[in-house]
């Protein structure tokens, strides 16, 4: 049997969300100051850096974890091999073409927005594998060729 919320419990649970919104918000606009911070003092590629060097550490140890537990015939390829034949299937090097590109992140901020492109950090009007970096959006990236030709760049992957 359910008991009837009383005017007096109704009253005190929009109290208690209110109040856990404000905390929220307020923890929100902390985090938003600290990176603002990071970023004004020129200290956001450091920072940044460090967290991609600790990614790489924990993705290396898993790698290892699981070549442990592979068969023989089995083998995870090293991260510069895969980098390398992405390079490689280039058509054409003079010619930029979507293959020389890999989005691995975006880091959207109304002031300054980056996104991660072929492990460089990118921010709009930056040039990278032949593209000028016309607009980054939350999740995705506008890039411009040399002929002014437009192409989207998604970071979320299409369903199939």
């Amino acid at each position: 049997m359910m008991k009837k919320l009383t005017p007096r419990t109704i009253h005190l649970l929009l109290i208690g969300a209110a109040v856990l919104l404000a905390l929220l918000a307020g923890l929100a606009l902390q985090r938003n100051k600290r990176l603002s911070n990071t970023l004004e003092s020129g200290r956001f590629e450091q920072v940044y850096t460090s967290s991609i060097d600790t990614l790489h550490a924990h993705t290396q140890a898993i790698r290892d974890k699981l070549s442990a537990n592979m068969p023989g015939d089995l083998e995870i390829l090293p991260e510069e091999l895969l980098r390398r034949v992405e390079t490689d299937d280039a058509e054409n090097p003079e010619e930029p073409t979507l293959k020389n590109i890999t989005l691995r992140g975006i880091y959207w901020s109304d002031t300054m927005p980056l996104a991660e492109i072929n492990d460089r950090l990118c921010k709009p009007g930056d040039e990278i594998a032949g593209f000028i970096i016309e607009k980054i959006e939350p999740y995705q990236i506008i890039l411009s060729d040399p002929t002014g030709t437009t192409q989207t760049v998604s970071i979320v992957k299409e369903m199939l």
